[in-house]
């Protein structure tokens, strides 16, 4: 099983362990745990809020609180194979937020 893939019942009580992509990145205001986030540059490196249908990962649901520096969990979608190293789709990842003149 895979993290985002539902579970059947025919596995009920099943135990294991799963492995999760994720990236060490920084905010520009604190995060809480377990909010929707993308990535804002293409070094992968910077995210900020997002709606859940727009986001690349969430901040790890586990932290003790709100955060500058997070820990990304990466959407299974955007994971192509996994390990302990692990390849991305980073194309898919690409900040492409439109910014209107003057914005920065």
């Amino acid at each position: 099983m895979k993290v985002g893939e539902e579970p059947e019942y025919s596995e009920l009580g099943k135990r294991d362990a799963i492995h999760v992509a994720y990236i060490i990145a920084e905010c520009d205001i604190c995060l809480p745990p377990g909010t929707s986030v993308q990535f804002t540059d293409n070094n992968l490196i910077k995210v900020e809020s997002c709606s859940d249908s727009e986001r690349h990962g969430i901040t790890d649901p586990f932290m003790t609180g709100p955060s500058n520096l997070v820990t990304v969990l990466i959407e299974p979608k955007y994971v192509n194979q996994i390990s302990h190293n692990f390849d991305l789709n980073v194309d898919e990842l690409r900040y492409d937020h439109w910014c209107p003149p003057g914005c920065g």
